[in-house]
């Protein structure tokens, strides 16, 4: 190790020395030589003499120990909270003096210039064919002039203007608006409303920012009148606004009619504007005849008018339509289409039909000449479809007897002599009757019987079952805390009274009201009567707190032992405050 290190090292005082070599940071030096295998006294002393700034020891590190950056940023802040953080504000004066100097302007020394000549020549004197040369250009570019820059054409006659530039004002410092201007300033205009209205003592940006976020949660529907009103008289130390119950109440009136007002607006109808007959032309009025139902088909026919002269439907024979240009073939005749009729009407027609007489000889009809109806002034849209209607339900008959069907006498056909002999319908089977079965009635059904157990009289009954209630919270916890509660959650009474105040933290955390209540239900816990109990008896009777709980053990009351009498006493002194 260098000697002068060594001896800047005895110079140090005493509490810088020890700030090395004292026990607990040579544990901490070998500690941090195992874990990451070097060698750090050296490197330790080049740091408290100052030979190496306490800001570059992650590169020093980097540098003379060959570690990566992280290796060498965590070894530097062991190093630093470990050894030298109580004298870390000594090690780095020396660095803030530095800087000091380095920020210090100096002033710039003017360089001498003398003609007269030294010892020795100078290496950089020149030589004479580069002065001369030197000479030439100097002259070359002093006799060099500038070119006159002329305006533009359209600027030569106007007389040249020297640039103005505008003074500078002054600036003035922007004042910070007052708390009622930045009230007024806010984008909720009921709020500022309801605080010009009532005049609500604000004065601070707390105060404004709670009252807002309270009539906002009102509005939105978060809270109710009821909750909006204890908000309102709460004191401010709790989180409410410390505001008189008149004034509460006025605000909450004010902040119904708003709440009333925006369902009634947000359920209102909108006004349609009125349509007159001068700007639509479809609800002008028009004629009967010329209204026409929407045809719901391409083909359907259109009503008839009354004065439209109704035509019946041609026979099959007769051509309902115009031959198309489609299936007429030039040089032949039209071909006749059939007429589009009901079922009904087609059976109708070949009924009324004359039917031929037995012997007559029957002729061909001839078709007759198709008449054109368009002759007659028919239309396409005169036609009329019936539509078709199920017939009627006829009565249901037995039907009658079966006759034999006498053969149609033809030319060809000999008839028979011997006139033919009506058979009737066979007759049909009588029914047969079933002989109707006996009735059994089946017995009814009996039921047990149930015996009767004679109850001893004397024998006292169970009445007023109730099941206890379980605790919902720290507070009904606390409230009904016993003996047996604290012997089970652990052997060390100690331990008890920590869970216990722990739920009273927990309490006041909430609010101050509720550790108050919690204080108050614990004082009423079974477990705290009998310790109240037992100062008392141990008081009256004067005899010790020990002797009196060995007498209710042995009688079988309830009792403590002196540990769980101490600690109870012990956490009834805290809870004083």
């Amino acid at each position: 190790m260098d000697k002068n290190l060594l001896e800047k090292f005895h110079q140090l005082p005493s509490r810088l020395k020890n700030l090395v070599f004292s026990p607990e940071a040579v544990v901490v030096i070998e500690e941090l030589e195992d874990e990451y295998d070097i060698e750090l006294g050296e490197f330790i002393m080049k740091l408290i003499v100052k030979e190496i700034p306490i800001e570059t020891i992650g590169s020093h590190i980097m540098a003379d120990f060959g570690k990566p950056p992280h290796e060498a940023a965590q070894l530097a802040k062991g190093l630093i909270e470990k050894i030298f953080k109580p004298e870390l504000n000594y090690l780095m004066q020396r660095a803030k003096k530095a800087q000091a100097i380095v920020r210090r302007p100096q002033p710039v020394q003017k360089a001498q210039f003398t003609t007269r000549r030294g010892k020795f020549p100078s290496p950089f004197s020149p030589n004479q064919n580069d002065v001369e040369r030197l000479r030439q250009r100097s002259e070359t570019a002093l006799s060099w002039k500038r070119p006159a820059i002329t305006p533009p054409s359209r600027a030569v006659n106007q007389p040249a203007r020297p640039y103005a530039q505008p003074p500078a004002q002054p600036r003035v410092p922007q004042q910070q608006p007052s708390l009622h201007a930045r009230i007024f300033q806010n984008d909720d205009e009921f709020i500022r409303n309801l605080i010009k209205q009532f005049y609500i003592p604000i004065e601070n940006e707390d105060q404004l920012r709670r009252f807002s976020t309270v009539v906002q949660s009102r509005l939105k529907g978060i809270r109710d009148d009821e909750e909006l009103l204890e908000k309102l008289e709460t004191p401010w130390r709790i989180g409410g606004m410390d505001l008189s119950s008149q004034l509460a109440r006025d605000i909450m009136e004010a902040i119904q009619t708003k709440v009333a007002q925006d369902k009634k607006n947000e359920f209102r109808e909108i006004d349609m504007p009125q349509v007159t007959v001068n700007d639509l032309e479809i609800f002008a009025p028009q004629p009967k005849e010329s209204l026409r139902p929407i045809q719901l088909w391409p083909h359907a026919p259109s009503p008839k008018p009354k004065n439209a002269i109704e035509y019946k439907a041609a026979p099959p024979e007769m051509a309902a339509y115009p031959p198309s240009a489609k299936t007429s073939m030039p040089g032949t005749a039209p071909t006749p289409q059939p007429t589009p009729t009901n079922e009904l009407e087609d059976i109708a027609n070949l009924r009324e039909a004359p039917q031929p007489q037995p012997g007559a000889q029957t002729q061909p009809q001839q078709p007759a000449a198709a008449k054109n109806p368009v002759q007659f002034g028919w239309s396409p849209r005169q036609t009329r479809i019936k539509p078709w209607t199920p017939p009627p339900p006829q009565p249901i008959s037995h039907p009658p007897a079966a006759l034999p069907i006498e053969p149609t006498p033809t030319a060809h056909i000999q008839q028979p002599t011997e006139r033919p002999q009506i058979v009737g319908a066979p007759a049909a089977p009588a029914p047969v009757k079933m002989p109707l079965k006996r009735p059994v009635i089946e017995p009814p059904l009996q039921t047990p019987t149930r015996l009767r157990v004679e109850m001893n009289r004397n024998r006292p009954q169970i009445t007023d079952i109730k099941t206890p209630s379980r605790p919902t919270g720290p507070i009904e916890e606390l409230q009904n805390f016993t003996a047996k509660d604290m012997r089970q959650l652990s052997p060390e009474p100690t331990q008890v009274m920590e869970i216990l105040r722990s739920k009273l933290d927990l309490l006041e955390e909430e609010s101050l009201e509720k550790k108050a209540a919690g204080i108050q239900s614990w004082k009423n816990s079974p477990l705290n009567q009998i310790y109240l109990s037992l100062g008392h008896e141990s008081l009256e009777q004067g005899k010790p707190v020990e002797l009196v709980m060995q007498e209710r053990q042995q009688n079988q009351q309830p009792y403590l032992t002196p540990k769980e009498f101490y600690a109870i006493a012990d956490f009834n002194r805290s809870l004083r405050f």
